[in-house]
């Protein structure tokens, strides 16, 4: 089972990732782990990049970067989802640019209430 770690669960960049993996029919285990299992030799092994969200496969490779996240689950079961040619391609970097960058904060709402995976209520203002 893939196992996506992120800060807690209102993770922004972790909850895109969750979304592209329900949309991908990709099973993901959501880990918050805690300061202690953070500080932990074996976690560091996995996560000396310091970032987060962070998705393991069930081979134990590690991809971060929550761009490269949505991409990796996009690109499972016939990727549906992933750019059928180099302009395409490019079109969905655009739209992956601007979604974790300066659009971040005004998407998640929007996502989350058209693709109805999650109540975007629940993440407060900070979302709005």
């Amino acid at each position: 089972m893939y196992k996506l770690y992120q800060t807690d669960a209102t993770h922004t960049l972790g909850n895109i990732c969750q979304v592209m993996a329900d949309l991908a029919g990709v099973t993901l285990e959501v880990i918050c782990p805690s300061e202690e299992v953070k500080a932990s030799k074996e976690f560091m092994a996995k996560r000396g990049h310091g970032k987060f969200p962070m998705l393991e496969t069930p081979e134990g490779d590690v991809v971060f970067e929550s761009a490269a996240i949505i991409q990796f689950l996009a690109s499972h079961n016939g990727g549906e989802f992933t750019a059928k040619s180099p302009v395409d391609a490019a079109r969905v970097d655009e739209w992956i640019c601007i979604g974790t960058g300066s659009l971040l904060q005004q998407l998640v709402p929007v996502v989350y209430s058209t693709l109805g995976h999650r109540d975007a209520s629940q993440y407060g203002s900070a979302l709005t």
